[in-house]
């Protein structure tokens, strides 16, 4: 394998620099293309560096993913989180689903916990039909990190009258063994 010599002139044109050997076997091995390199510079996301390009490109960011995004109206703040978003598999689909129930510009690391923990809109909707409106991200991890449910929230209304606050259902859910 060789390294080919107008994609080098294009890291080094760009910004991005010379590869070492091992970085330039990457480049090849993964095939990170001048797509991805335009994509990211379109977004306008700080210039990439060799090894972002590779870890981008080893998790299938692309620059149809990194478009994708933009139209959404959305783009994470640095390529990290493209990675992060990538390799979790939040996709332009799950943001829009998450927009469409109210939740649109949610910040990236927002959205990093709302995924490694599998919050998902169906769950969110769950707690609305309780009557749990316009819940915090904070809040819905929370509750999702302790498996409470909104079948769990209906229980606890019934327990003490009104549905309580997202606390007071952490702090059942804590301190109840049973559930």
């Amino acid at each position: 394998m060789t390294s080919d010599p107008g994609f080098l002139g294009l890291l080094a044109e760009r910004g991005i620099g010379r590869p070492s050997r091992e970085q330039a076997f990457g480049l090849i091995a993964l095939d990170v293309r001048r797509d991805l390199i335009d994509a990211v510079a379109a977004a306008h996301y700080p210039t990439p560096t060799i090894d972002n390009l590779i870890e981008m490109t080893a998790v299938g960011v692309n620059a149809r993913y990194i478009a994708d995004l933009s139209r959404l109206g959305y783009r994470p703040k640095a390529v990290q989180n493209l990675v992060e978003f990538r390799a979790l598999g939040i996709t332009p689909e799950w943001i829009g689903a998450f927009a469409r129930i109210g939740y649109a510009n949610v910040p990236a690391d927002d959205l990093v916990q709302l995924k490694a923990l599998n919050v998902t809109p169906e769950y969110v909707m769950g707690f609305e039909r309780v009557g749990y409106r316009n819940m915090r991200v904070d809040d819905l991890v929370q509750l999702k990190a302790l498996n409470i449910t909104p079948d769990f929230a209906r229980w606890a209304a019934g327990q003490r009258g009104p549905l309580p606050p997202v606390n007071d259902l952490v702090e059942m859910k804590v301190f109840d063994r049973r559930r």
